[in-house]
């Protein structure tokens, strides 16, 4: 198994700090980064494209895809925030 650099490490560290509410790891097989919310989304989190997982080639990516799923979450759930970062 391919072991994470020093920049991956320090990576993670910083995804799993701001993003508490999901699971963060990085896939070093399929070179991939991977957010997973603790519970699955709503039926109506579902039919707007909020999905369990994620799924990102780069960190910068996969805190992008976040945000949006945070905010996009936080709009459907009538302002309340889950799943958030730690900033809010």
């Amino acid at each position: 198994m391919t072991q994470l650099t020093a920049l991956q490490v320090k990576q993670l560290a910083v995804l799993q700090r701001d993003y508490p509410g999901w699971h963060i790891a990085y896939d070093p097989g399929r070179a991939c980064w991977i957010a997973t919310r603790p519970e699955p989304p709503t039926s109506r989190e579902h039919a707007a494209g909020i999905r369990r997982y994620l799924i990102r080639f780069s960190p910068e990516r996969l805190v992008a895809r976040l945000g949006e799923y945070i905010e996009q979450t936080h709009q459907l759930r009538g302002g309340r925030h889950t799943f958030t970062t730690s900033k809010h």
